[in-house]
């Protein structure tokens, strides 16, 4: 993520671990950031859609590597229920997830969430992809609470599997128009060989 706090030919490529130790743990406990600025506050569960956000924050001109990372704050609606609903009609689907242990243990720390975009009927269904890092739920307040530790981090990333997908549906295609062609090789390909073995005989 393009940042002035960045030091000139260095670009922001955080492990897992590193998002959770020096970042998100540091915000949700009310702590000094190492670089305040590289990753920003904003509401992703909110009414911007996704490639609104990408456009506010710089996401056009960032290296085609890097991803945007922001601060949030989740809407609990229960213990285990959280909103992930986002502009209009759209909302985050979760996809899958794990546990980030601490380097060299089996300490959990955080755990990763991945997301896509989902937005039946819109052109952007599908075309976003987010990483949500929250710390352990022990540590996470109650519902409705306006606590620090209710921080997460999200990672937002374009999702290029759709294209890829439309692609291959069309190489697929391609196949199939070329199909009775090469059948039809094939078949004089075996009538000249056994051609040849008749007259040998």
């Amino acid at each position: 993520m393009a940042s002035s706090s960045i030091p000139a030919g260095y670009k922001f490529h955080p492990s897992d671990e590193d998002v959770v130790r020096f970042y998100l743990r540091p915000k949700a406990t009310g702590q000094p950031l190492p670089y305040p600025d590289i990753i920003v506050e904003f509401d992703l569960y909110g009414e911007k859609e996704p490639s609104e956000i990408w456009d506010m924050f710089g996401g056009p001109s960032i290296d085609e590597t890097e991803d945007l990372f922001f601060f949030t704050k989740l809407k609990r609606l229960s213990r285990s229920r959280v909103n992930r609903s986002v502009g209009s009609g759209g909302t985050w689907s979760n996809e899958s997830s794990k546990t980030i242990y601490a380097r060299g243990t089996r300490i959990p720390i955080a755990k990763k969430r991945n997301f896509r975009y989902e937005n039946p009927g819109s052109p952007q269904d599908g075309a976003w992809l987010m990483r949500e890092y929250s710390l352990p739920m022990k540590t996470q307040p109650d519902v409705g609470s306006s606590s620090s530790s209710s921080y997460v981090v999200c990672r937002l990333s374009k999702n290029d599997r759709p294209k890829a997908k439309v692609v291959r549906e069309e190489e697929e295609d391609d196949d199939e128009e070329e199909a009775p062609a090469k059948k039809e090789k094939m078949k004089s390909l075996i009538n000249l060989h056994k051609r040849k073995i008749d007259q040998e005989r």
